[in-house]
């Protein structure tokens, strides 16, 4: 018997973000919502959906967060990402 789910590769791009202010996470939540894949942000052992306002907000601002994106990174999310200055270095 085989498990299709460890079998197959899913890709995923993981980022470090961090964000400086309500408005950036209201923003990239906006953004996040315009794309099919899952987006997910972790920071230790904490994990929420990038796609919920009151999740993201949770995590806080001016701290570095994990971002898990599932599957291949649209290029114009990546645009918007640098553009919004989040992604850190």
């Amino acid at each position: 018997m085989s498990n299709y789910f460890f079998e197959e590769e899913y890709p995923m791009t993981n980022t470090k973000i961090m964000f400086h202010s309500v408005e950036e996470i209201e923003e990239f939540v906006n953004h996040a919502n315009t794309v099919a894949n899952d987006i997910d942000l972790s920071s230790g052992s904490r994990m929420v959906d990038a796609k919920s306002m009151l999740g993201v907000l949770a995590m806080g601002v001016d701290k570095y967060l994990e971002m898990h994106f599932h599957g291949e990174m649209p290029s114009d999310f990546k645009k918007i990402l640098n553009c919004m200055n989040v992604v850190a270095c």
